[in-house]
């Protein structure tokens, strides 16, 4: 109490410790929420492959002819549309040709990405729908 009022409010040195408690919690959850945000690109770009792939399967069936997806770096190109390229921000691939034969079956088993420095590989057959064995790759 000063000179008889109530004296409402905060200190310096009240405020100066929420600041710092604050600043200490958001340097600690920041770069998690960052990495989250990433990590769901980077999913949606998986998903994106994914489409590719199944799409590219079903316009050789449709088509009646062979459909190839090269992957390098951090491009898709398909072979039948040289202007058509896609580019990655989250995952890159090794140098990788896929072929669809005009029966939409691929002549590989996998297709390999690299995401925070991990190969991963993405099963075609799974994909697909079709398990290993169930058929004979013939272009």
């Amino acid at each position: 109490m000063i000179l008889g009022y109530k004296v409402r409010g905060f200190t310096l040195i009240e405020l100066l410790v929420v600041l710092t408690i604050s600043g200490v919690l958001m340097a600690f959850v920041g770069p998690v929420a960052i990495e989250q945000i990433d990590s769901s690109k980077a999913k949606a770009e998986i998903e994106k492959l994914k489409s590719i792939i199944r799409t590219a399967s079903v316009s050789a069936y449709s088509k009646g002819e062979v459909t190839i997806i090269e992957l390098e770096s951090s491009t898709i190109s398909k072979y039948n549309d040289k202007n058509h390229k896609l580019n990655f921000v989250y995952i890159s691939f090794p140098k990788q040709r896929v072929l669809f034969n005009r029966n939409g079956y691929s002549n590989q088993v996998e297709v390999s990405y690299r995401y925070n420095g991990h190969l991963t590989s993405l099963s075609i057959y799974r994909l697909l729908g079709y398990e290993e064995g169930e058929f004979t790759y013939a272009p």
